[in-house]
């Protein structure tokens, strides 16, 4: 029966080698305004949202929809943003300040694209990190910087809806990273 469902899918949707322009472009823009090493000296103006700016934050969730949403809802899923008032909202219980929480921020990132351009993916969710609370976040910049390694999907009920739906055994994937215990690298295997 899924068979026959995913048979009749493959049938009515295309499947480029190559993604579509607008999130070619988009994904493109992003890497010549944010590469990798960018990360390294990016300052805390240049990344959080609620400035009003064009920040690295503000470039992910409303600039590259292209290559899915994380449009919504708090910016809290960024771990470190400007309120309204103009004060940094920041966990306060771990970091004195807001540029102590950027630096650990700033070190997590480039960790985390280290490790997965190493292909280190079971390396890539420490709990005691402050970027592992920000899933839909970390799953977008991995997917940015390394579309061929990660899923376009940046909600974990969503990825669990497809794993479910494509009957994917979890031994296929659960030793290739997760985000909030499942998984956002996936190398699957006939």
């Amino acid at each position: 029966m899924l068979e026959q469902k995913l048979q009749r899918i493959a049938k009515a949707v295309s499947n480029p080698s190559e993604p579509p322009a607008e999130a070619r472009k988009s994904r493109e823009e992003f890497i010549r305004l944010y590469p990798k090493e960018k990360w390294a000296t990016m300052t805390l103006e240049e990344f959080v949202i609620g400035s009003g700016q064009q920040t690295a934050c503000w470039w992910i969730e409303f600039n590259t929809p292209a290559l899915g949403s994380i449009k919504g809802g708090s910016s809290q899923k960024f771990q470190i943003y400007l309120a309204k008032n103009g004060e940094y909202v920041y966990d306060k219980d771990s970091f004195d300040s807001p540029s102590e929480a950027w630096e650990t921020m700033r070190r997590e990132i480039l960790e985390m694209l280290n490790l997965a351009g190493e292909g280190r993916y079971e390396e890539l969710d420490r709990e005691s990190l402050i970027l592992y609370k920000a899933g839909a976040f970390r799953m977008k910049l991995l997917y940015l910087y390394y579309p061929n390694q990660f899923l376009p999907i940046y909600s974990i009920n969503h990825l669990d809806y497809f794993l479910e739906t494509f009957a994917v055994p979890a031994e296929k994937w659960e030793k290739k990273g997760r985000s909030y215990g499942k998984p956002c690298a996936m190398e699957v295997h006939a």
